[in-house]
């Protein structure tokens, strides 16, 4: 398998998806980093957390299922009913907040269903995320989200600022992704991602 993702700002990419129950796991990131950027710094992050979508009423995988979700312009603030354990730039996959529909059926009707990062943490029962500035303002009873937990890679693989080929070694990761927390230059820092093949 190999899979890529390439910034050319500070910034984070979305999530690469790991095969995790493969055995031998063997993963290996390679950050490239053009020859015209001038300074940079990057970490690879990884994931363990399950993303399975179910609805929320089934309560099944890593769903939670939130006290509300409420929106005032641009700010979406989500309210758990027992510490969420988020930190800033965790990840969050929020779906059937539409109050209108019923669990599953991805109306996309509302601006609350997506992806994004946690962008700050209000309380140990509280936390936001950025949306556009329309839709609906509360989420219905069916809502759910899939947090997604991050943390550094191994050594090699963090305060990063030149290209490199690492393995890695946390396992088992369910996915990685490249945050990019210094950029001067122009062109792309490029993360690829190869995961071998099972033994047989």
């Amino acid at each position: 398998m190999f899979q890529q993702v390439s910034l050319t700002a500070i910034g984070i990419s979305p999530w690469v998806p790991l095969d995790y129950r493969q055995r031998p796991f063997n993963v290996g990131i390679q950050v490239q980093v053009a020859s015209t950027v001038t300074a940079v710094g990057f970490t690879v992050e990884v994931s363990t957390s399950r993303w399975s979508k179910t609805p929320a009423g089934l309560g099944g995988g890593d769903n939670v299922i939130p006290t509300s979700i409420t929106r005032v312009t641009t700010v979406a603030t989500v309210v758990t009913p027992f510490n969420h354990g988020l930190n800033v730039n965790d990840t969050i996959i929020v779906f059937d907040s539409d109050p209108t529909s019923s669990p599953n059926a991805d109306s996309g009707a509302t601006t609350l269903d997506g992806t994004f990062l946690v962008a700050s943490v209000v309380s140990a029962t509280s936390f936001t995320y950025t949306v556009v500035d329309s839709g609906t303002g509360a989420a219905g009873n069916f809502v759910s989200y899939i947090p997604i937990f991050h943390q550094a890679a191994s050594t090699a693989l963090t305060g990063a600022t030149a290209s490199l080929f690492a393995a890695l070694a946390d396992q088992p990761a369910t996915a990685v992704r490249l945050n990019v927390t210094a950029y001067t230059g122009t062109g792309p820092v490029t993360m690829n991602v190869i995961q071998g093949p099972s033994s047989s």
